[in-house]
């Protein structure tokens, strides 16, 4: 419950943006490769290379992605079409050919999970780490932890 002064429209619009899109106003993509080799990526980050195991991130500065975006890579050859969502989550699959695409909506309950299964560490030092480590496979701790702040 929330009590504010009559008339405070601004401060009740404040605190729904905040409870929608989190403190960040920032969409927020992570792509994950669980591929054996290394992947390219194409488009605007042509020639960035994300190692076996390894991840990258990026940030746009509104609040979605918008319809229709999408990221590029060279190796291997595909095209993923971003959700219109706060956040995208890409994950290159271990055969290196399939991929899956995964929105705020599935973000959240991913970490969800991850937190059930860490819960004998809430409010210790690793609590961040464990959730990140059972999201997707793994994850970074700063991602988890905005994701984390943002979908709760």
């Amino acid at each position: 419950l929330m009590v504010m002064a009559p008339g405070s429209v601004a401060g009740l619009l404040h605190t729904v943006g905040l409870l929608l899109y989190g403190c960040s106003e920032a969409a927020e993509l992570l792509v994950l490769n669980h591929c054996s080799e290394a992947i390219e990526m194409g488009g605007k980050s042509k020639g960035r290379i994300i190692v076996s195991g390894g991840h990258w991130m990026a940030q746009k500065k509104e609040k979605t992605f918008g319809d229709g975006k999408t990221i590029k890579f060279t190796r291997p050859v595909t095209s993923v079409k971003l959700p219109d969502d706060r956040f995208a989550v890409v994950v290159i699959g271990p055969d290196c050919a399939t991929h899956k695409i995964h929105d705020a909506n599935n973000l959240q309950i991913e970490i969800s999970n991850a937190a059930e299964a860490c819960q004998s560490q809430k409010g210790t030092l690793v609590w961040s780490s464990c959730i990140a480590d059972r999201t997707f496979g793994g994850v970074p701790t700063k991602f988890a932890e905005t994701a984390f702040k943002s979908l709760w």
